[in-house]
């Protein structure tokens, strides 16, 4: 399937909704707020409903199949290793900054 802005984003919000669960429910910790969280998952959620064909073909189907934004807990329970290493990377590099 050929990409579109649509497949775009339900790909960008997956992978960041899944990131942040790891964070928050693997690994003990937050960069973004719930508020924040919430209002990703909500935008996915919605896209999803809109655009079901789209939504199918695009990375992690399976895993957000039935997703309804209230709760990251199952994401990240289906992470990669890519996910896992972004998640690390990031919570890694959020307390270097602190450190400054």
């Amino acid at each position: 399937m050929l990409s579109s802005p649509i497949s775009e984003r339900i790909r960008q919000l997956r992978l960041s909704l899944m990131i942040h669960s790891i964070i928050y429910y693997e690994l003990n910790d937050n960069i973004i707020s719930d508020a924040e969280w919430s209002k990703r998952a909500k935008e996915l959620v919605e896209l999803q409903e809109q655009h079901p064909d789209i939504a199918d073909a695009v990375v992690f189907a399976d895993l957000y199949r039935g997703f309804k934004g209230d709760t990251g807990f199952d994401l990240a329970k289906g992470a990669d290793e890519r996910a896992w290493g972004k998640a690390k990377y990031l919570l890694a590099n959020r307390r270097k900054g602190r450190k400054k």
